[in-house]
């Protein structure tokens, strides 16, 4: 596995702004798996899956490996992270801009949807907070002004940080509770489906 894939597509950009695409990579972890497991653990059109699966690995977002133990081969990630959203200017002048419009969609869709499952709460800012979720939901209208400099420092010292053991960050996360959960998506918020499922498996 690599550490970084560079994104130089913008068949890669849609597809990784995809919430079902995100729900797959969850699934997925850092393990080799089936597609099978995948689409058990996703509940849903098994076709439509395995349509996604094929395009993933076609841009490289995922790879297929040799099994050891079947014909089959499995799946896994290709890189721990993913770098190169600036591949947007690139693409910029064409008349065509549909992964633009499908890309920015992903990204709204999820928010509506955290808002609604919020508003559904009787106290969403005590259950955020009770479950260790940032109650700052900052949107790109928090705008920040760094020299070039400041902001690629910015990029590698998160860039570093997400680098590290994946397993040994959410231990991490799980023992101390100082740490929020924040999703950068060009929005910072909340993770969903794990808030949904922590406030759906609390007693």
């Amino acid at each position: 596995m690599r550490d970084v894939l560079k994104l130089d597509k913008k068949e890669q950009l849609e597809l990784i702004g995809d919430p079902l695409v995100q729900d797959i990579i969850d699934i997925i972890n850092f393990d080799i798996v089936s597609r099978e497991t995948i689409i058990n653990g996703l509940d849903g059109n098994a076709k439509l899956i395995d349509d996604y699966l094929d395009r993933l690995i076609k841009y490289d977002i995922l790879t297929e490996v040799e099994s050891e133990d079947s014909q089959e081969k499995k799946i896994r990630l290709t890189a721990k992270s993913i770098k190169g959203k600036e591949i947007i200017f690139k693409y910029l002048k064409e008349n065509d801009l549909g992964w633009l419009n499908g890309y920015i969609n992903h990204l709204e869709n999820r928010i509506v949807d955290f808002y609604k499952f919020l508003g559904n709460l009787d106290d969403p800012k005590e259950k955020l907070e009770k479950f260790n979720y940032t109650s700052d939901l900052l949107t790109s209208s928090s705008k920040v002004y760094l020299t070039s400099q400041e902001a690629e420092e910015f990029v590698e010292t998160i860039s570093h940080y997400l680098s590290k053991d994946w397993e040994e960050r959410q231990q991490q996360y799980d023992h101390d509770s100082e740490y929020n959960l924040y999703e950068f998506y060009g929005y910072l918020f909340p993770d969903l489906k794990k808030f949904k499922e922590k406030i759906e498996n609390y007693d």
